[in-house]
């Protein structure tokens, strides 16, 4: 997939979400959402900056997923919302 395709994808997630739950996602979990749909991408840059061929390797794995959401819980642990927006980075 493109990265746009990513965004897309995320976006929808985050719609049909929002439509079963009828719970609104926060502007900081759309962001994570939207950001978190293009951090398995970054590996390009490893690709384009060294000459290699990491792409979809680690980083479009479930432990890179899980991995994401134990250091996003990290961070934003005194956060009561701490959860829908690791979440929302991991999906």
């Amino acid at each position: 997939m493109f990265a746009f395709t990513h965004l897309v994808f995320a976006w929808l997630s985050g719609k049909v979400y929002e439509k079963i739950s009828k719970i609104e996602i926060s502007n900081t979990a759309w962001l994570l959402l939207l950001l978190g749909s293009l951090i398995s991408d970054a590996d390009f840059l490893i690709d384009w900056t060294w000459g290699t061929e990491f792409h979809r390797t680690f980083t479009h794995s479930l432990l890179f997923i899980a991995i994401g959401f134990g250091v996003t819980s990290f961070i934003l642990w005194k956060n009561p919302e701490r959860n829908s927006i690791a979440g929302a980075l991991a999906i």
